[in-house]
């Protein structure tokens, strides 16, 4: 990846650290963010969830749900808050295998809608 090794390292950094890290990764669209994410980590997520462009909270709400359950927590119940699903999500990385997990939450900001609660539950997880 050409030109990207200052970002390499910071997302190695991040990972080899002793500490959970949240790393934000932002720019115009269309420059290669999501690869770069994938490449780093050989699309290796305990989890990965994409937001859906130019839908409310209930839209993201249940595609959060439906992410939570392709990787395996089939008892995740509708979620009605940020809240609720980062609760549903830390209940079911508890039950993988201790070690170092990558949570990837791409399009971010198009889940952190007006007044969803989406940075505040997030900075609680």
């Amino acid at each position: 990846m050409i030109g990207r090794r200052a970002e390499i390292k910071a997302l190695k950094t991040a990972y080899e650290s002793s500490y959970s890290e949240f790393v934000t990764l932002y720019g115009r669209r269309r420059i290669g963010k999501t690869f770069l994410v994938n490449e780093v980590f050989g699309y290796n997520f305990a989890f990965h969830c994409a937001g859906l462009k130019g839908e409310g909270m209930a839209r993201q709400l249940d595609n959060f749900r439906f992410a939570l359950r392709r990787y395996g927590h089939d008892s995740c119940p509708r979620l009605k808050s940020w809240l609720e699903a980062f609760f549903e999500l830390e209940r079911f990385l508890e039950r993988l295998p201790n070690g170092r997990k990558v949570i990837f939450i791409d399009e971010m900001p198009w889940m952190d809608t007006h007044k969803s609660g989406f940075l505040a539950a997030l900075e609680g997880f």
